[in-house]
């Protein structure tokens, strides 16, 4: 279902559309009831738009996914009072990840 052409794009079908856009609004609800600093949220969820976008269209950006993965990837691993949150992310990035990465 998931297919690399020449390494620049990927190639997003109808299943794994609603998959994608599933674990996405989960992560949306999380940072909507997170209390994590307004400069991180706003980069995740910049990060949200930028997978979301680039799910929908013929085909998906790989360097743009990747990059908006890894910042996705690096909020599961951050310490302090944000640690319940990356917890909590931490399934949904994964997830994510299985259908994108």
């Amino acid at each position: 279902n998931l297919a690399v052409g020449d390494g620049a794009t990927i190639t997003i079908s109808g299943d794994m559309r609603v998959e994608v856009a599933r674990e996405l609004d989960a992560i949306r609800a999380l940072l909507n009831a997170s209390e994590i600093p307004a400069d991180q949220k706003n980069e995740l969820a910049g990060a949200v738009e930028t997978i979301e976008t680039e799910a929908k269209s013929e085909k998906a950006d790989k360097a743009k996914v990747t990059s908006a993965m890894n910042i996705l990837e690096q909020a599961t691993k951050v310490g302090g009072g944000l640690v319940d949150f990356g917890v909590k992310l931490a399934p949904h990035v994964a997830g994510l990840a299985g259908f994108l990465l």
